[in-house]
C-alpha cells in the first residue's frame, strides 16, 4: 500500500503554478466576445468624448455676453442656429448670439458655456427667436470636454478581462468589430470506475450514475475553457493505460475522476508512473478532496480528481480552475475570497483545511454564509444550493452561528490572486467576532461588567476569567481626582480586534471581549474590562493578563491625571511617552 505525506493547500497551489501556461490569441466577432477572456490590452485611439459637448438640451452661449445679467439687467440673445447629436454647426457664434443645441451635439466654435433651457425664456422679435437670460454664466458652465471620459492611449481593459456587456460597449466605442480574445483550452475529462452507469441506465446493486464527469464537463464551461468528454473508462490498467495517453494527446489539461485512492483498483498513480509523468502531489491536507492527484508530463498537466461527487467539485475549483484561467490570461485567476458571518453552527472539528458547501445571502447588510446539505464527500444533493465554499482552518472547531468566516465565492468572475487568497488576515485566523455584537469596544458611557461576560459565554467554556481596571485615588504619592481618557477610536477599536486575533492564535480554544471607556472617570469608576473564555483555566489566566499588557502597548488610548494640585498629560499607557503640550497628534497613531 503507498504512504502519502499531506501537504498544505497553499503548498499544492505553488506547486501547481510553478507549471502555469498561457494560450495564444485569436479574433472573433464582437457579437461573439461576451463571456471570453480578453487577449490583449485595449488601448483608446480617440478620446472620449472626441469633442467639446453638450450635457443637456439648451443654449451654447459666450459666457461674456452674460457678465452683467441679473434679475434687474436681463440679457437678451438671439438664437442664430440649432444643432441636433450628430450635426454641427458651421459658423463662428458671435456676440450677443446663441444657438440651440441639444444632448451631445458638439459646442459650436465661439461658445464656451451651454445654458439649460430650463432656464431661459423664449420669445419672438420681429418674427426672428430670442432667449432673455436673468443671470451670469461662468466660462466652461455645462460642458463636457473632450477627452473627460477617456483620453487617447488609455488602456481602458486590460489584457485577460473577462468580456461584460459593459466591456462589449468599450470595445464598441473604440471600434473592435472584431475582438481578441484568448484562445479557449481544451480540457479532457475521463470518468473512472466500473461501478459507474451512465445516465440512460436503469440503476442496478451496487451501481451508481456518473454524475461527476457531467458536473465537471460544467465545471470547465464555467471556467472559460471547452471540454472534451472522453466517455468513462473501465478499472483495467492496461486499457486505461492507453486511453489516458491518447486523451492526453488531445487536449491542454486533462482531468480524471476517481481512481486515484490507494486501494486496489485505483490505477491512476501506476498510469502516471507508465506514461512518465511528474507528480506534483498527491494527498492534501484538506477536506474534501485530500487523494486529489496532480501530474505534469511534457508541460501539460492531469488532475486526478477524487471519485467522491464533493471532493470532486472541490478540488477543480481549488486547482483547476486558476490554471485554467491563467491559460486565459486572467491576472486574477483564483476565486476571490471574502468575510461572512456563519448562518448556521458547524460543531465538527477541523483536523485539516475544510472546504464547506454553502449557500450566501445578503441578511440586514451582512453576508451571511449557511452550510448546506451533509458535509461528507461522497454527497452531491448539497452541491445544487452551493454558491461558496466555507473555509475552516485547520486545527479549528466548534464554529457557532454568528462566527466571522472566510468564504470562497463560487460564481465570481473577478477573481483574486494568489497572494490575496492565502492572506493570513482572511485565510489564517479564526474569528470569534458574531454579527450581533460588538467584542472589541471603545465606550463613553459606564462599562457593564454583565455585557462583556455575555459575550465569551459558550457551552464549551470551562472557565471565564474577568480583569476589572478601575480608577485608583493614590498614584506614587499623588492623590488623583479623576481621570480624562481619550482615543483615535478608530484605529483603537482596530487594536483591540488585534490583540483578540493575537490571542486566537496562541490560545486557539479562547474567547476574548474588550471594552475600554473614555470620557472623564472619577476615582473607582471602570476603565477598561476584559473577559476571557476557555475550557481551562490557565488559557483564560494567561489569555487575560496578555490582553491588558498588549493594551498598554499598541492601542492609541491617552489619559489625562487630574491630580488635587494641577493635570499632566500621560502620553502612551505605558507613561512613558510624556505629551507635555496635551494629547499627541492622531497622526501618530495612523
Amino acid at each position: 500500500m503507498e504512504r502519502r505525506r499531506p501537504i498544505k493547500v497553499n503548498e499544492a497551489i505553488s506547486r501547481l503554478m510553478e507549471f502555469k501556461t498561457a494560450g495564444s490569441v485569436e479574433y472573433v466577432h464582437i457579437e461573439e466576445s461576451y463571456g471570453r477572456f480578453l487577449g490583449e490590452d485595449i488601448i483608446a485611439d480617440h478620446h472620449v468624448p472626441p469633442f467639446d459637448r453638450s450635457p443637456y438640451d439648451g443654449f451654447a452661449i459666450r459666457s461674456s455676453d452674460t457678465a452683467e445679467g441679473s434679475r434687474t439687467n436681463p440679457i437678451t440673445l438671439k438664437v442664430v442656429g440649432e444643432i441636433g447629436a450628430g450635426s454641427v454647426f458651421p459658423e463662428t457664434v458671435q456676440e450677443n448670439e446663441a444657438v440651440r443645441i441639444m444632448t451631445g451635439a458638439q459646442i459650436p466654435a465661439g461658445c464656451d458655456a451651454v445654458v439649460m433651457l430650463e432656464i431661459v425664456k423664449e420669445e419672438m422679435s420681429d418674427n426672428e427667436p430670442y432667449i432673455i437670460l436673468k443671470r451670469k454664466i461662468k466660462e466652461n458652465d455645462n460642458i463636457s470636454f473632450a477627452g473627460e471620459d477617456t483620453k487617447k492611449g488609455t488602456t481602458v481593459a486590460k489584457k485577460g478581462t473577462y468580456i461584460t456587456p459593459g466591456v462589449v460597449a468599450v470595445l464598441a466605442t473604440f471600434g473592435y468589430k472584431r475582438v481578441p480574445v484568448s484562445v479557449k483550452p481544451k480540457v479532457g475529462i475521463i470518468a473512472t470506475g466500473s461501478e459507474l452507469l451512465e445516465l440512460d441506465e436503469p440503476l442496478q446493486p451496487g451501481k451508481i450514475r456518473n454524475s461527476n464527469a457531467y458536473m465537471i464537463y460544467s465545471q470547465v464551461v464555467r471556467a472559460g475553457a471547452v471540454p472534451i468528454y472522453f466517455g468513462q473508462f473501465c478499472d483495467d490498467l492496461d486499457t486505461c493505460f492507453h486511453q489516458v495517453r491518447d486523451a492526453l494527446a488531445k487536449v491542454d489539461i486533462l482531468i480524471t475522476t476517481g481512481g486515484v485512492s490507494v486501494g486496489d483498483y485505483d490505477y491512476l498513480p501506476a498510469i502516471y508512473g507508465k506514461i512518465g509523468a511528474n507528480v506534483l502531489f498527491n494527498k492534501i491536507a484538506m477536506r474534501p478532496g485530500s487523494v486529489t492527484t496532480v501530474a505534469e508530463k511534457d508541460g501539460k498537466l492531469l488532475f486526478g480528481l477524487s471519485g467522491n461527487p464533493s471532493a470532486c467539485y472541490v478540488g477543480f475549483e481549488l486547482f483547476t480552475r486558476p490554471i485554467i484561467r491563467t491559460y486565459l490570461h486572467a491576472s486574477r485567476p483564483f476565486l476571490k475570497k471574502e468575510m461572512a458571518f456563519l448562518g448556521g453552527n458547524f460543531a465538527k472539528a477541523n483536523p485539516f483545511d475544510r472546504f464547506v458547501r454553502g449557500h450566501i445571502t445578503y441578511q440586514d447588510g451582512k453576508l451571511v454564509a449557511t452550510p448546506v446539505g451533509l458535509d461528507k464527500s461522497n454527497v452531491v444533493s448539497s452541491l445544487a444550493e452551493a454558491n461558496i465554499l466555507i473555509n475552516l482552518p485547520g486545527g479549528t472547531k466548534g464554529y457557532e452561528k454568528g462566527m466571522e468566516v472566510a468564504v470562497i465565492l463560487l460564481e465570481d468572475q473577478e477573481g483574486t490572486t494568489f497572494e490575496a487568497l492565502v492572506n493570513t488576515e482572511i485565510n489564517s485566523r479564526r474569528s470569534r467576532r458574531h454579527m450581533n455584537e460588538k467584542l472589541f469596544e471603545i465606550a463613553e458611557a459606564p462599562i457593564q461588567i454583565d455585557a462583556v461576560i455575555q459575550k465569551v459565554e459558550r457551552r464549551e467554556a470551562g472557565a471565564i476569567t474577568t480583569f476589572i481596571g478601575t480608577v485608583r485615588e493614590w498614584t506614587r504619592g499623588k492623590q488623583t481626582m479623576y481621570l480624562e481618557y481619550q482615543a483615535y477610536i478608530p484605529m483603537a477599536v482596530k487594536m483591540l480586534a488585534e490583540i483578540g486575533e493575537e490571542i486566537s492564535e496562541k490560545w486557539p480554544d479562547t474567547k476574548i471581549a474588550i471594552t475600554h471607556r473614555i470620557g472623564r472617570l472619577d476615582i473607582s469608576e471602570i476603565a477598561v474590562v476584559i473577559a476571557v473564555s476557555s475550557p481551562h483555566r490557565k488559557a483564560a489566566y494567561e489569555a487575560n493578563e496578555y490582553a491588558i499588557e498588549r493594551i498598554k502597548q499598541i492601542v492609541p488610548i491617552w489619559k489625562k491625571e487630574h491630580w488635587s494640585d494641577g493635570e499632566t498629560w500621560i502620553g502612551d499607557q505605558l507613561e512613558k511617552v510624556p505629551y507635555e503640550s496635551g494629547k499627541p497628534n492622531v497622526k501618530d497613531v495612523e
